[in-house]
C-alpha cells in the first residue's frame, strides 16, 4: 500500500515535479478512486460468474439444470390441472427445454467456456 501511495503522490506532482493545480489534482484523485471502484466491481463480477462458469463447463451439471427446470415446469402443470393440463401445455414445457439448452450453449459461447470432449461409448463385444 505504501508503494502505491508514493506512486499516486508522484503522479499528482506532475511530470515536472512542480505539482499539478488543485483542480487538476482533484480530478486525478477522483480518477484514482473511480479506477479502484471499477477494479473492485470487476473482481465482484468475476467472483459472481464462477458458479455459472462451473455449470457451463460441465455437461452433466448443465444437463441437470435443464432437466430440473423442465421437470419443475411439468410438475407445476400437473399439480394445477392434472395430466390434461400438462398435455394442453406440453408445448410450453418443450419451449422451456429448448430455451434452456439454447441459453446453455449461448452462455458457453459468450463466456468462452468449453466443456470436456465427449467420451465415446463402449460397445459390447
Amino acid at each position: 500500500m505504501n508503494v502505491l501511495c508514493g506512486e499516486w503522490r508522484s503522479h499528482l506532482s506532475g511530470e515536472t515535479g512542480a505539482g499539478l493545480s488543485a483542480d487538476r489534482q482533484a480530478q486525478e484523485a477522483a480518477g484514482f478512486i473511480l479506477a479502484a471502484v471499477r477494479y473492485r466491481l470487476q473482481d465482484a463480477a468475476d467472483f459472481a460468474w464462477r458458479p455459472v462458469d462451473a455449470v457451463l463447463a460441465s455437461r452433466e451439471v448443465s444437463n441437470l439444470v435443464v432437466l430440473i427446470a423442465t421437470l419443475g415446469m411439468a410438475v407445476v402443470f400437473l399439480r394445477n390441472g392434472g395430466l390434461y393440463n400438462l398435455a394442453v401445455n406440453f408445448q410450453n414445457v418443450g419451449a422451456l427445454w429448448i430455451a434452456a439448452f439454447g441459453l446453455i450453449h449461448a452462455g458457453r459461447r459468450c463466456r468462452d467456456v468449453k466443456p470436456p470432449e465427449r467420451k465415446p461409448r463402449r460397445t459390447k463385444q
